[in-house]
């Protein structure tokens, strides 16, 4: 799902099917786009790494922030057609199939940086540092919430949820 909506995101939505440079999107389409990406690109600047004390650049990540949400949506919605239940995990019994999907979302992206590694990727990198290609993503997934029972208007289930795809 993820390289999928690279065809669709700020850079591939500007190319038509044959590869060609060319607005292929109506007026409507291209302004509702330019909304919802909008809602992305101001969440994701608003995220501070606590190490570092530097905010994320959305703008700079909105292609890869779209298609790592609507990667782990997308990979959910599969998930829950499937509609079978998976069988438990040893030592992890105490979470349920949904909560099982979620973090083991969270682990594939597990990983440590060295400070001046994190501080070089946040400026320069067009992907947000994985704590936050976990956090976006799954704040935003419908269902997430309910999952984990989070309150609304906390970090993992804010007010305002961005959805561009």
């Amino acid at each position: 799902g993820h390289e999928i909506i690279h065809g669709f995101d700020d850079k591939g939505s500007q190319f038509d099917y044959k590869g060609n440079l060319h607005n292929w999107w109506d007026e409507e389409s291209r302004n509702n786009f330019n909304k919802k990406k909008q809602c992305m690109i101001d969440q994701y600047g608003a995220f501070e790494d606590k190490q570092t004390k530097l905010n994320l650049n959305g703008v700079n990540t909105q292609g890869e922030n779209m298609a790592d949400n609507a990667g782990v949506k997308l990979a959910y919605r599969a998930y829950k057609r499937l509609g079978r239940k998976e069988p438990g995990l040893p030592h992890l019994e105490e979470y349920n199939n949904d909560q099982l999907f979620m973090l083991s979302v969270a682990t594939l992206w597990c990983s440590r940086s060295r400070l001046e590694a994190l501080k070089m990727h946040i400026i320069q990198d067009v992907h947000s540092p994985t704590e936050f290609r976990v956090k976006g993503p799954l704040m935003n997934l419908p269902g997430f919430a309910d999952v984990f029972q989070c309150e609304v208007g906390t970090p993992m289930n804010p007010d305002k949820k961005c959805s561009v795809w």
